[in-house]
């Protein structure tokens, strides 16, 4: 099983259809190592509201500039999260 840390950008399948960046928001010193509570990460444009965060995404190792969107937020299990 990977270690993720609170805060990293990894890959996840979590809807079935391709593999796509995710932000770590959980904490794995409290939560249960099986999940993940994860925020989409999109290179889509903000639509200027306030659930859309820019990140640094050079240092995330994106390919493009990328938001988080904060509204979007899912628990997957830990095996459908890669680095």
């Amino acid at each position: 099983m990977s270690k993720t840390k609170q805060g990293e950008i990894w890959i996840s399948d979590y809807d079935g259809i391709k593999p796509r960046p995710v932000l770590i928001l959980s904490d794995q010193a409290i939560v249960a190592d099986i999940d993940e509570v994860i925020a989409k990460v999109t290179s889509q444009k903000a639509r200027n509201d306030i659930f859309d965060v820019e990140i640094d995404w050079k240092s995330a190792g994106l390919s493009k500039p990328s938001i988080v969107r904060v509204n979007k937020l899912y628990t997957v299990e830990q095996n459908f999260v890669k680095l």
